[in-house]
């Protein structure tokens, strides 16, 4: 009798971490954010959202993002802007430079630095 193989998938090592400065909340993220992790990178920047606060968002230890991710920033986007408020994205590493080069998706997102090489 052969014993049932249980998928079990392999731990995300995203991570977030928040700190006020001013009138402006940083996340620093880090790790992979994918389909995955999408989930949690909503449940770190949720909190926020409603804070009366500008978002910046430190994208320089990000190891992989994939196009799921731009989901969530867009609706962190919208809910920052109907509250008059707004959404950074800086220090993308390459990995985020990669999926946030396209030119609709740094208009969208407002990316304050524009990708180099």
């Amino acid at each position: 009798m052969t014993a049932a193989l249980r998928h079990r998938p392999a731990p995300s090592d995203f991570g977030a971490t928040a700190e006020l400065m001013g009138r402006d909340t940083l996340v620093r993220l880090s790790g992979e954010i994918d389909i995955a992790s999408c989930g949690d990178l909503r449940d770190a920047l949720e909190p926020h959202l409603d804070s009366g606060r500008n978002l910046i968002i430190d994208l320089g230890r990000v190891t992989f993002m994939d196009s799921s991710v731009l989901t969530v920033l867009l609706h962190a986007k919208s809910a920052l802007a109907t509250a008059s408020r707004s959404l950074r994205l800086d220090n993308p590493s390459r990995a985020a430079r990669r999926l946030l080069s396209i030119e609709a998706v740094r208009l969208l997102l407002d990316l304050d630095q524009p990708p180099t090489g």
